[in-house]
């Protein structure tokens, strides 16, 4: 537990600190409208990731039985999810950029709806680095991506130098966790819905959806 604890603060510390760097080395590269732009479509994806919460990560490292005949249903409700997201943020994105007076905001909304997609077909598998405490496993996972948003958000700010190299370092950090969480668990999904899982599971996300939701509303102000 205390090696966990130790690899959980490393995690954090260092996302704080690559974090930190990336900004100050974009703030003196972008303009401040980049940002804004940028935290328009993130602000708009989240409210769209919000309010369509599952849970089921949480529910299968919460439960105490074998979680394995959960993993393909809860990897393919992931996926139709992360596709419907996607579209959804497509369509609506001309209506988000109109509510922000923000033409411009428009096609970097489009494009950063791909997260919704990369996330969806992330190995499942990964939930077994917090169930059975392998933080240094989970500490690899995020932090390649970590790694991979700092390297092409820079890079990409230093040749374009407008708010598309932070679209480029989100993706590239999303892609990078989708790799490598194949490459460091051995678990293969498959499509497979079953609905008594998915129903199962759905009975526990709901209150990680409203709990979601109420924290989303409250540090949004609203």
């Amino acid at each position: 537990v205390v090696k966990g604890g130790i690899w959980v603060f490393t995690l954090r510390g260092t996302q704080r600190l690559f974090s930190f760097v990336r900004l100050i080395i974009l703030a003196r590269i972008l303009a401040p409208a980049d940002f804004g732009l940028m935290g328009i479509a993130l602000l708009t994806m989240a409210a769209l990731n919000t309010f369509s919460q599952t849970g089921f990560q949480t529910a299968l490292i919460q439960k105490k039985e074998d979680i394995k005949s959960y993993l393909d249903a809860a990897w393919t409700v992931t996926i139709i999810r992360g596709i419907i997201l996607f579209l959804i943020l497509y369509f609506i994105a001309p209506y988000a950029a109109t509510f922000f007076k923000s033409p411009k905001a428009l096609s970097i909304i489009k494009v950063i709806g791909f997260s919704f997609l990369i996330q969806a077909f992330t190995n499942i598998g990964v939930v077994y680095f917090q169930k059975e405490l392998e933080f240094n496993k989970q500490f690899i996972y995020q932090f390649t991506g970590t790694i991979a948003d700092f390297v092409v958000a820079v890079s990409a700010a230093v040749i374009l130098r407008n708010v598309w190299a932070l679209v480029y370092g989100l993706l590239a950090g999303n892609a990078a966790r989708l790799i490598v969480s194949y490459l460091i668990h051995p678990y293969r999904p498959h499509l497979s819905f079953d609905f008594g899982k998915a129903k199962e599971l759905f009975g526990f996300g709901k209150w990680i959806l409203g709990s979601s939701i109420l924290i989303f509303l409250i540090t949004q102000g609203y």
